[in-house]
């Protein structure tokens, strides 16, 4: 018995409604699943976000902050740990998430310290699907969140009986940098033990060491394809054929 009841069950369960509820949580679930189901992986995350935007609210609540589920529209924007062996990433050490910004709107939101250095941007920070998008017209600007796991270990005494074990155990701290090509431009801790990034899978194979996802569409393109060449092919006899 760890203290667990019905009651602090209905409690929690409520929480996690009410969350749901004002983060429309349903959507970004549906899209990571969509995602899975195309490609193989989709994704998801958790964000505190302020719960009022009104400047002239009360300073008691202007700070109050809840917890938020948001849906990842690029699953191939998403660079986490290839080390990571759980389905759900919890397990995971580092996230990648970059971001590409107009100019002006990167100077509006951190001014012009570090501007031209930040215009470099981080072009090494791409991979397939994962293009900047063209309707830029001032040029672009791509700023990555990265997220980060620190790792300390603290030895713990038990009494076994008559005797006395100790065991080292893990405490993970996970850390939060927001930064461009040449600065860190906020950073701060995130709570609790895990990365909030949560990884749907399709089916996953690991040959020679490289991880292999796959999603509903790989195994149908072969059939399709069969499919199209008979279609393709009917209609060519039968275009052929004599009046």
């Amino acid at each position: 018995d760890q203290g667990a009841d019905l009651h602090k069950a209905e409690v929690r369960q409520g929480v996690i409604r009410y969350i749901e509820d004002e983060s429309d949580a349903a959507s970004a679930e549906a899209l990571a699943a969509e995602h899975q189901l195309k490609f193989g992986r989709g994704y998801w995350r958790i964000v505190a976000d302020y719960v009022h935007h009104d400047p002239d609210a009360p300073p008691e609540i202007l700070l109050k902050q809840e917890p938020r589920i948001l849906a990842i529209d690029n699953p191939f924007g998403v660079y986490g740990d290839p080390a990571s062996k759980q389905p759900d990433g919890s397990d995971s050490r580092f996230y990648f998430i970059p971001e590409d910004l107009d100019p002006d709107d990167y100077k509006e939101r951190f001014g012009q310290d570090g501007y031209d250095a930040a215009h470099a941007g981080l072009e090494t920070m791409r991979s397939v699907g994962d293009a900047a998008p063209d309707w830029f017209p001032k040029g672009k600007i791509r700023i990555c969140e990265y997220f980060y796991v620190v790792t300390t270990y603290q030895e713990v005494a038990a009494k076994d009986g008559e005797r006395e074990v100790t065991r080292k155990m893990p405490r993970r701290q996970v850390k939060w940098v927001l930064m461009n090509a040449a600065h860190v431009l906020e950073r701060r801790d995130v709570p609790g033990p895990y990365i909030p990034i949560i990884p749907l899978l399709g089916e996953r194979t690991v040959i020679d060491g490289v991880v292999d996802l796959k999603g509903l569409v790989r195994r149908a393109k072969d059939p399709q394809r069969m499919f199209d060449y008979g279609r393709a092919k009917t209609v060519e006899t039968e275009a052929l054929a004599p009046m």
